[in-house]
């Protein structure tokens, strides 16, 4: 009997695992730009015309770094700072995999500020999380069998700096 207890404990153990939930937010908004360097093993490109603005690799980190599980692997992160604070985090899934971001993000944030959910096969869902530091932003495209969801992590002074740094010939983030 001693056994069964012991295999059920397991078993539960690992099933919670593979349903487990990824913090997109890892290394939060503010975070230094040499801190995600390190961590993610990724490179950063400073804008060659705004030495404050800078950015990670345009191919992005996996998700399954960022999430340490296999399951997110389909997830491409970006991130982009001012003035070497991370202000925007970046995440694609063009992959139609069965990773559920609502649930997701939800359980991290709670449920979403506002909605607009179509409902129907094909069609595009958007959904904010409007706190107090930070907005999130997910969109959920489906096109026939095919599936993209796209979510944004940016904090409140985004725009505000991007536009203080923004010169006539800038291209921005």
């Amino acid at each position: 009997m001693k056994i069964f207890y012991t295999f059920i404990f397991i078993f539960l153990i690992l099933s919670k695992a593979s349903f487990a939930n990824c913090d997109y937010e890892r290394l939060g908004l503010g975070s230094g730009s040499e801190m995600i360097k390190s961590v993610y093993k990724v490179e950063i490109n400073k804008d060659k015309n705004n030495f404050s603005l800078s950015s990670s690799s345009p191919k992005g980190v996996s998700g399954e770094i960022i999430c340490n599980d296999n399951n997110f692997e389909n997830l491409k992160f970006r991130f982009f700072f001012v003035e070497h604070k991370l202000h925007l985090i970046s995440v694609i899934d063009e992959s139609s995999s069965q990773v559920n971001h609502l649930t997701n993000l939800s359980s991290f944030y709670g449920n979403p500020t506002s909605s607009r959910v179509l409902g129907n096969s094909d069609g595009i869902d958007d959904y904010h999380w409007d706190l107090k530091n930070k907005d999130i932003f997910l969109q959920v495209v489906r096109n026939n069998a095919a599936v993209r969801s796209n979510i944004k992590i940016m904090s409140k002074e985004y725009v505000t700096l991007i536009e203080s740094h923004k010169d006539s010939k800038d291209v921005l983030h």
